[in-house]
């Protein structure tokens, strides 16, 4: 009789433990920012934002979602921001660009709209324009950097806020 007791009480905690776990991992789902990274094709600008972003929030251990579409979506990621992005260890053979619908503008914790100008409906919480960002296709390296430096000043807001 002393044996189930024991085994109950261990049933009890465990379902107990499981059931916690279970209500953080939904809590932190319904807190994850997410980040909306518009930019002409949605193959380049907004795909390097959006890449190079969630890897450094994740570096830093800060839980957020990046999605990369387009105004005008492209059909592909183009040989040349291709190898730039496996250079830099990302693998997008297999990313197809969609188009951003007015559902994701406006459900998004942060729309980041790189040289383009699409209608926001009223928006006016959290958009951030960064029209100063040279083309990829001219210099990769260049673009990447300025891409960069304006993930780590909007992942150092974000934190900021969390705070």
């Amino acid at each position: 009789m002393k044996a189930n007791m024991i085994n109950r009480r261990q049933f009890v905690c465990v379902a107990g433990a499981m059931a916690l776990q279970s209500a953080c991992a939904t809590r932190r789902a319904e807190t994850t920012p997410t980040v909306l990274f518009v930019c002409e094709h949605g193959y380049a600008k907004s795909l390097v934002a959006s890449l190079h972003f969630e890897r450094m929030a994740a570096a830093r251990g800060v839980h957020v979602r990046a999605i990369s579409r387009g105004v005008d979506p492209g059909p592909a990621v183009p040989a040349g921001i291709r190898d730039g992005l496996m250079a830099d260890g990302f693998d997008v053979a297999a990313f197809v660009p969609q188009r951003v619908s007015p559902e994701e503008l406006a459900r998004a914790d942060y729309v980041i709209l790189i040289s383009v100008a699409p209608d926001l409906a009223g928006r006016t919480a959290h958009v951030l324009r960064w029209d100063d960002v040279s083309p990829l296709s001219e210099n990769y390296d260049r673009a990447r950097q300025e891409l960069v430096a304006h993930d780590a000043a909007l992942l150092e807001d974000i934190e900021a806020g969390a705070r």
